[in-house]
């Protein structure tokens, strides 16, 4: 973990940001295999609608700017904000060029460059749509799943019925280990195992339930 600045600890305390946000994160927010965010500050969302968040905000306390993890640009969750101009955060979403996949350097630096309040609001708009999917077109599981939800998704429970799913946690596992960070095709049955497991590790309800 790189220093953190003088008078602040690895979680941001210090800075007025992050002592006037009404909560107060548990870590730095860094995910295994995944993000880590250096000198940055999660800004945790207060009133959580799920378990846990998969959309991020962070702060980069040098700049008093936030980004989120994932980056939003082009999210499918924000498909009816972007397309509805009565939507409370259309303004926002348009203006930070959050409609679709950044196609130049200046989109990404706007996108990582929001107004915390806007990042929180994104974030919580974003959770509020969150359902994994399985789409056997690709194949992938959507949104992204991240690897240390994966690791905890299949710490649930045993693998009784889940013959393709434990085959698939054992990858995971092993590529964990190793510390290579080479992507899994999640596909098949066990990819369709790993998305109800995902819902319910966040408490979101798996279709048909």
């Amino acid at each position: 973990m790189v220093g953190c600045s003088s008078g602040l600890d690895r979680n941001g305390r210090g800075h007025p940001i992050i002592e006037n946000h009404p909560c107060e994160a548990p870590d730095d927010g860094a995910r295994f295999g995944y993000h880590a965010p250096g000198n940055d500050a999660w800004l945790l969302e207060c009133n959580p609608q799920l378990n846990r968040e998969y959309w991020r905000v962070f702060v980069t306390l040098e700049t008093e700017k936030a980004y989120i993890i994932p980056r939003p640009d082009g999210a499918p969750e924000l498909a009816s904000v972007c397309q509805d101009l009565s939507e409370p955060l259309h303004s926002i979403a348009t203006a930070n060029f959050l409609c679709q996949p950044a196609s130049s350097s200046q989109q990404v630096e706007a996108i990582n460059s929001l107004e915390p309040n806007e990042a929180l609001q994104i974030a919580r708009y974003l959770h509020s749509r969150l359902q994994f999917v399985y789409d056997p077109n690709i194949p992938a599981i959507l949104p992204f799943p991240i690897p240390s939800d994966i690791l905890d998704a299949c710490s649930i429970r045993g693998f009784q019925n889940e013959v393709e799913l434990e085959a698939l946690c054992q990858t995971e596992e092993r590529r964990a280990s190793s510390g290579q960070e080479i992507g899994i095709v999640y596909s098949g049955p066990g990819a369709e195992q790993l998305v109800r497991r995902l819902n319910e590790l966040y408490g979101i309800e798996n279709d048909g339930n």
